[in-house]
């Protein structure tokens, strides 16, 4: 089940420092939302590229987790400007919250600083001023994964040196809860409250645990109280019907789990997440 947690949350990650952030060894560089799939896979990548790592994360629970994965300090969001402005400002930014926080970054970021957009969670957007961005010498460049997937060049590259961490031990896949399947809805309340991360993806296998991780991957998708699936050998189905999709899931040869995740944190797909678990718990398919 780790593997799902891999390929989407860790290129990103990789290729917002790398492609995008341009970042060499002894920068520094601020990751928000580090708690999170992207942000936890970041703050390693980073730490292995050589750089100075703030994080910022909404708890001391999850500021403390962060340390624990390399991260040099962690702020909470209401202070993190206060405490990089100046000389303590960081030269490149990953940024995936949108609204205040990135107007806020923006504010701190030194002259030819870089400031990565790869989300925008508070779905708040944000005006850019460009004569700002010439006479402070700004960069702001947008980070879309397809962007990596149509270039096979840059996909090769960055998987050999994922997987070549992954291989020596020294990137770790963060698993957040392994649950009972009798706890199911305290899997699905985990996951519509945001108790710990921001995108969760649940494995219900078939050996009757369910598998709560902190980075999803497409391995089935729900979005608009649509569920996708990539089936194993008619690619990528769209069921307008939870039951029906569950039904087809449970057909395909060799398949050993259920995997369901959202595409974000939008408060209408956490719903329909648990109202699907809910329904899972009546199939008869596990």
């Amino acid at each position: 089940v780790e593997a799902a947690a891999f390929p989407v949350q860790y290129l990103t990650a990789y290729h917002a420092l790398t492609t995008c952030g341009r970042a060499t060894a002894g920068e520094s560089v601020l990751i928000h939302a580090a708690a999170g799939g992207v942000g936890t896979a970041a703050v390693q990548i980073a730490k292995l590229l050589g750089l100075h790592v703030t994080a910022t994360a909404s708890s001391e629970e999850k500021r403390k987790r962060v340390l624990d994965l390399g991260a040099d300090q962690a702020f909470g969001y209401e202070e993190f400007d206060q405490k990089l402005a100046g000389k303590n400002a960081p030269v490149l930014i990953l940024e995936a919250v949108g609204g205040d926080v990135f107007r806020r970054s923006l504010a701190i970021l030194p002259s030819l600083g870089r400031l990565v957009v790869f989300g925008a969670a508070s779905k708040e957007v944000q005006p850019i001023d460009t004569l700002k961005l010439l006479f402070r010498s700004h960069s702001v460049i947008g980070l879309h994964l397809n962007a990596i997937f149509e270039r096979p060049h840059l996909l090769q590259e960055s998987l050999k040196q994922l997987l070549g961490w992954v291989e020596q031990g020294k990137l770790k896949m963060q698993v957040g809860h392994v649950l009972p399947l009798a706890q199911i809805r305290e899997a699905a309340n985990t996951f519509v409250g945001r108790l710990r991360m921001n995108d969760l993806l649940m494995a219900i296998t078939f050996d009757g645990r369910v598998n709560v991780l902190t980075q999803p991957e497409r391995v089935a998708v729900i979005r608009r109280g649509k569920l996708h699936i990539p089936a194993v050998t008619d690619g990528t189905v769209l069921y307008d019907t939870v039951d029906f999709a569950l039904k087809r899931m449970a057909q395909i040869p060799g398949r050993k789990a259920i995997v369901l995740m959202t595409d974000g944190v939008d408060q209408d797909s956490r719903v329909s997440m648990k109202q699907t678990l809910e329904g899972i718990a009546e199939q008869d398919v596990l």
